[in-house]
């Protein structure tokens, strides 16, 4: 899975949709590993559930990383327009991890969400023998 949207840690304020859905499909028996962006204080890998987590750096330090957490990129953006500096490093990021992730693991299908940033990633990244499923939720 490739997502913007993942909690950072235990009790985050961050929804759990994405992280719940990787749960469920692991209690069906799937392996499940999610890449979402990085964020000051939170790991870079680790297993939650049973879900792998990766979650790339795209800004250092790491304290720069403020892109999608705290309620999401558009509304970062919208609150301080200097963010928008940050798309292409974290589409670059993103695509450069993505890649690396996809080669590793060589997954039987990605399903990213939301259609902008991670569809697009997800689109790029994916060698095109491999299935891509895109969720907007919403």
């Amino acid at each position: 899975m490739l997502t913007s949207t993942l909690p950072r840690w235990l009790e985050d304020s961050t929804p759990r949709f994405v992280l719940d859905l990787a749960v469920h499909l692991v209690r069906l028996g799937w392996r499940v590993d999610v890449l979402a962006p990085g964020h000051r204080g939170a790991r870079a890998s680790e297993t939650v559930e049973g879900v792998g987590i990766h979650r790339f750096t795209y800004a250092l330090p790491a304290g720069a990383q403020t892109l999608c957490y705290g309620g999401g990129i558009m509304p970062n953006i919208r609150a301080n327009p200097i963010k928008m500096a940050l798309v292409p490093s974290f589409m670059g990021a993103a695509l450069s991890a993505s890649r690396r992730l996809a080669a590793l693991l060589k997954p039987d299908i990605i399903h990213s969400h939301w259609i902008v940033p991670m569809g697009l990633v997800g689109a790029a990244a994916v060698p095109r023998s491999t299935p891509l499923v895109v969720t907007v939720h919403g």
